[in-house]
């Protein structure tokens, strides 16, 4: 009978030992509403409590948990001002090794102090919540309502609140049998993209990685999509950190991608970012023309590019470019938009093969398309302007060559093109 009482009351004694914040100058716990708790506060240190926890556990059949937890220094963890986070992450960690029975109700304890947004031990329960949704079958007491009150939390402004909560989505996807509770958190994942904390927008993208990893396209079909969209800015970051984690994301996604799922919007996205990929190959950080390469060749075989594949495999950056073109002549304008926006990169090599692409680019375009790159001829007359003397070079040379070979359509020796007005020059 007393087993019983002891392993009813267990999760109350975790609470009062574990959800307290690190002791205060020998100052006992804080109280805990739970009367079999009173019986350890008057007020006792730290210490105390967890000795009480120790002889409970033992009790009640835990012996070899509390032995393993002494191995690894958790208890000295538990009580210690700076280590006691450390010591929180270890006992929940060691619970779900050693498969603890009580794991689902003081989850469902953890669970209900975190409906109270001003609980003063939110990141203690967090840190142990956390650990114990590793376990499976902790996790498969987590509906709807659960993930919502979790939700709610990704809105609060504790930089390590919102790390722990990107975790909590990681083991969701590593569950494998959490797609429901993954949607409801999809959006708050891709907004922590956009935070002004580098460090939570570093976390995220650590955590997208991993997603990415376990995600399939038939369950998540819709946040990969939208992931490869809001890439597209982050592949110019100046932080080559995130530039590179950018890219390794990137590449993941396309080697999930089969023929099959490659529609639009989608497939839009893939024929969006191939000048960008065709250019980083040339990247100042080598890990991401490595990346580069192979999602190219990648993105060949989704497409059905066989010929272009090889070409990618091997060839050069300018070889790669004029085939390109060669071969998808009727995108050429949708190449020279991408030039464009890679004008603006912070890497001058860079700058410097998309200014002469799209002047290869435009010097193939006939009378018609011609008439539709204002926007083009306006952005290389700021690109003369450039910092990089070799860019403000190439930018001076296309637009004078363009210039020329738009005075010969102005005035040709037919009337093709009578109706041709004269663009602006920038000289």
């Amino acid at each position: 009978m007393l087993a019983w009482v002891c392993l009813y009351r267990l999760p109350h004694l975790y609470q009062f030992t574990v959800l307290r914040e690190a002791p205060v100058d020998g100052r006992g716990a804080q109280m805990v509403g739970d009367g079999f708790l009173s019986a350890f506060c008057t007020p006792p240190p730290t210490s105390s409590s967890v000795e009480a926890l120790k002889m409970l556990m033992r009790s009640t059949g835990y012996g070899d948990y509390v032995s393993y937890i002494q191995e690894l220094g958790g208890w000295e963890l538990l009580t210690s001002p700076e280590g006691h986070y450390e010591g929180v992450t270890l006992l929940a960690r060691a619970m779900v090794i050693k498969n603890c029975w009580h794991n689902r109700p003081i989850f469902g304890f953890l669970i209900r102090i975190l409906q109270e947004r001003d609980h003063k031990n939110r990141l203690t329960a967090f840190m142990f919540l956390t650990e114990l949704l590793r376990c499976p079958d902790v996790a498969a007491t987590v509906d709807e309502v659960t993930v919502h009150i979790l939700a709610n939390w990704f809105q609060c402004e504790e930089p390590a609140i919102v790390k722990l909560l990107l975790r909590v989505v990681e083991t969701f996807a590593k569950h494998g049998n959490m797609v429901q509770q993954f949607r409801i958190l999809e959006p708050y994942v891709l907004g922590c993209c956009y935070s002004l904390d580098d460090d939570i927008v570093m976390e995220t993208f650590t955590v997208l990685k991993c997603l990415v990893e376990h995600l399939t396209w038939k369950h998540s079909s819709s946040f990969l999509t939208q992931l490869t969209f809001m890439l597209g800015p982050l592949f110019e970051e100046e932080s080559e950190h995130l530039r590179l984690m950018a890219f390794e994301i990137y590449g993941a996604l396309l080697a999930k991608v089969k023929r099959t799922v490659l529609v639009f919007p989608l497939k839009h996205q893939v024929l969006n970012l191939i000048v960008l990929l065709v250019l980083h190959l040339e990247d100042a950080n080598v890990n991401v023309a490595q990346i580069c390469r192979p999602a190219l060749c990648h993105t060949a075989t989704i497409l059905g590019w066989s010929r272009l594949k090889a070409i990618f495999a091997e060839k050069d950056v300018w070889t790669i470019l004029r085939a390109l073109l060669k071969q998808e002549g009727n995108r050429a304008l949708w190449f020279l938009k991408q030039c464009l926006a890679l004008f603006k990169s912070p890497q001058a090599p860079i700058r410097q093969t998309a200014v002469r692409f799209a002047g290869q680019i435009i010097q193939t375009l006939d009378a018609e398309e011609a008439n539709e790159i204002e926007e083009v001829y306006t952005a290389l007359g700021y690109m003369r302007e450039d910092p990089d003397s070799m860019v403000s070079c190439l930018a001076a040379q296309t637009l004078y060559i363009l210039e020329a070979k738009e005075k010969l359509l102005v005035n040709p020796p037919t009337s093709c093109f009578c109706s041709r007005r004269p663009r602006k020059t920038y000289s």
